[in-house]
């Protein structure tokens, strides 16, 4: 049988720098629950290559890769003061504003590691975990207020490289 992913079952979010390697995921208070989503997530990936040609051939000597960018977006359904100030780079206040989100003039964008875990599927149990130990979220989100139904944030992040190993790992759980 073929192994599927579906939809997603959690997303957590970790300072990037708690996270020194990839089997070693935080736990407790130094790992966050986004909540609920909705319409999914993607990571994509954009290879970006160069060709070398040649005036004695119709077909490339060589193709390489320059460099492949990816990027992560979700769809969170949870509009919780720290989801709103990861989506769109602002800071969540203390104490008596602690549920007022403050969205600078010009964001710098929040750095953290990601953890997102796919739904079981079956009778086999599995489900898909991707570990990103930095994901600069940079800001550019939008908020749709409508009254036929609730509103999604959209939360995109570019992945970055880590100080070492892979920029992302998936790998196979199972039950």
């Amino acid at each position: 049988m073929a192994d599927f992913a579906f939809n997603i079952e959690s997303v957590n979010i970790a300072a990037a720098s708690s996270l020194t390697t990839l089997a070693t995921w935080p736990t407790g208070a130094l790992t966050v629950d986004l909540g609920k989503t909705r319409g999914g997530g993607s990571i994509r990936q954009e290879v970006e290559e160069f060709i070398v040609e040649s005036d004695q051939s119709a077909d490339p000597e060589y193709v390489g890769i320059k460099k492949a960018p990816k990027t992560l977006t979700l769809n969170l359904l949870d509009l919780k003061a720290a989801n709103l100030a990861i989506a769109f780079a602002g800071t969540v206040g203390t104490g008596a504003a602690a549920n007022t989100v403050t969205i600078p003039n010009l964001p710098d964008g929040i750095e953290r590691a990601v953890k997102i875990v796919t739904v079981a599927i079956g009778s086999t149990g599995k489900r898909l975990e991707i570990i990103i130990p930095r994901c600069k979220f940079k800001g550019n989100s939008e908020l749709s207020l409508n009254r036929d139904d609730a509103s999604t944030l959209p939360l995109e992040g570019t992945v970055l490289a880590p100080n070492s190993g892979a920029p992302m790992q998936m790998k196979w759980l199972s039950s």
